[in-house]
């Protein structure tokens, strides 16, 4: 048997495309690392 996991939901969460660097830029949505990201189920 599995144990229950305890889901959170910040309301603080940002998305991907909203993370700043220390530069004010954003991220790439070509960058393979922010496609690999969009791609896995962060939130169930």
């Amino acid at each position: 048997m599995l144990a229950d996991m305890i889901r959170y939901n910040s309301q603080k969460q940002m998305t991907i495309g909203e993370f700043k660097t220390p530069f004010q830029a954003r991220m790439d949505k070509g960058n393979r690392w922010v496609k690999l990201a969009e791609s896995l189920p962060w939130v169930l």
